[in-house]
């Protein structure tokens, strides 16, 4: 029988990633073997977690990207918002390309400390969803750039 007490951090930041409307490959903070987390790897979770927590669209957003330089540049423009907030710390928002590689050893700090620091805050929603028919390339594609 498990208790709520046995409740792993990763498991707290899951419900938290899924309180916040992330999709579920997102909420999976399992890295591969590799220690990659795939589905982050294109910037959008991340970006969708900061709107969620926001309650605004970000700009200067690539919500197709298609090539590595899309995901670093989705990275940057999430990083750039967070070093604005105070109380952030700084530890992990510097490694963009660490983050659009998927290392699971940055993006999982990053999102503890992005959690503490909206701590209270309610997650918004974001005003305006992606144009129909705007997909994502398929997280798998992200890890072999």
């Amino acid at each position: 029988s498990s208790s709520a007490a046995s409740t792993s951090p990763l498991d707290l930041l899951c419900k938290w990633l899924r309180s916040l409307g992330l999709p579920s490959d997102a909420c999976n903070l399992s890295p591969d073997v590799t220690g990659t987390l795939c589905a982050w790897s294109d910037g959008l979770p991340l970006v969708k977690a900061l709107e969620a927590l926001e309650g605004r669209m970000l700009a200067g957003i690539e919500r197709t990207p298609r090539s590595a330089a899309h995901a670093k540049r989705n990275v940057d423009k999430t990083l750039e918002v967070l070093r604005t907030r105070k109380g952030m710390p700084i530890t992990h928002l510097y490694h963009p390309l660490k983050i659009a590689r998927g290392d699971a050893t940055v993006i999982i700090p990053l999102l503890q400390d992005m959690r503490a620091s909206y701590r209270g805050a309610r997650p918004k929603r974001t005003p305006a969803p992606p144009p129909p028919g705007a997909l994502p390339m398929p997280a798998g594609m992200w890890c072999s750039m």
